[in-house]
């Protein structure tokens, strides 16, 4: 549906919503540790079983585990890319408003008008009085 080419996926915007809803840190974590959970007792199952580590990833049992961790990581990793970039707005607006407040107190400096734009006008009003 998506391209990954620098623009945001599906899979972002469904992020985005679910941080809105209220899917916080806290809960993609105890979510990160619930699935390595299951990931430890699909490899023991299979340690049991006397299968080789390398053909883990034949099992689809274990595939499914080892990927809901890589999912949730993934999302975990987003959520903190999300906060960095909410503080980092956070900060620049607290300097922008801390450097709207010390224009306020400094005293401004008044323009003056260049001399030059002055003396032609009156110089056409003394050719045409003359």
């Amino acid at each position: 549906m998506w391209s990954r080419g620098g623009t945001t996926t599906n899979t972002d915007f469904l992020l985005i919503e679910m941080i809105a809803m209220g899917i916080s840190r806290a809960t993609t974590e105890r979510q990160l540790q619930l699935a390595k959970d299951d990931l430890a007792a699909a490899t023991k199952k299979l340690q049991a079983a006397q299968v080789a580590e390398a053909s883990y990833g034949l099992h689809p049992s274990w595939r499914s585990a080892a990927a809901k961790v890589k999912q949730i990581g993934a999302r975990l990793r987003k959520i903190a890319s999300i906060e960095a970039q909410n503080e980092e707005v956070a900060r620049l607006k607290a300097e922008k408003l801390a450097a709207a407040a010390q224009e306020k107190g400094a005293p401004r400096k008044k323009k003056e008008k260049p001399a030059k734009a002055a003396e032609p006008k009156a110089a056409k009003k003394k050719a045409k009085g003359e």
